[in-house]
């Protein structure tokens, strides 16, 4: 049950975005209906499209989504931490679970509690405060270990630049429940 397939004026039901269908049954529907920009809505989609946005722009179609390797990186915890941490950006200090030293030296450098979350899921999925080392084994390996930053909030941000250069910028405020992928109220925080 999806709202769009009730509120728009036209509706396709497609198949999934890890199908082989996808993109074709995607590519005819913008010929038919002459659509010329798609925006990604979900997380599922996001890799797929970004690796066939060129097939769109041939049929006239721009698919507003970055390029494959860069949003490989920024869809990786990790690999995005360490690309913002190599461009002197402030981040957390963080070290895969896997990385026995690396966990052994954020102990000894920020002590607990420590912060955990999911390497390439969305939603605040799999988020745990980490209390004590017996919190480590009931983690997954392919997880990230942060040092903690001692809110129980989590902020996402938004932008937008238009073809004119206009920036938009949203920084939203949310209450984080524990483990759950799952946030309460959200506030805007900061809108510039």
């Amino acid at each position: 049950n999806s709202t769009g397939l009730y509120l728009g004026d036209v509706a396709y039901i497609v198949p999934k975005s890890n199908q082989l269908r996808f993109i074709p049954a995607l590519l005819k529907i913008c010929r038919t209906e002459k659509v010329n920009l798609i925006l990604v809505g979900t997380q599922e989609e996001l890799s797929t499209l970004s690796k066939h946005k060129e097939k769109f722009a041939k049929n006239g179609t721009k698919v507003i989504i970055a390029d494959y390797p860069a949003l490989t990186v920024a869809a990786d915890k990790y690999l995005l931490t360490q690309h913002l941490k190599d461009h002197q950006v402030a981040v957390p200090d963080t070290v895969l679970l896997s990385d026995q030293k690396g966990i052994k030296a954020l102990i000894n450098q920020h002590g607990f509690p420590l912060f955990s979350k999911a390497r390439n899921k969305s939603g605040s999925k799999e988020v745990k405060i980490v209390k004590n080392p017996s919190d480590l084994n009931a983690l997954p390996k392919e997880n990230i270990l942060q040092q903690y930053l001692g809110e129980d909030n989590e902020f996402t941000a938004g932008c937008y630049l238009t073809q004119k250069n206009k920036f938009f910028f949203i920084l939203l405020k949310r209450q984080m429940f524990e483990g759950t992928g799952q946030s309460g109220e959200v506030v805007p925080f900061r809108s510039l």
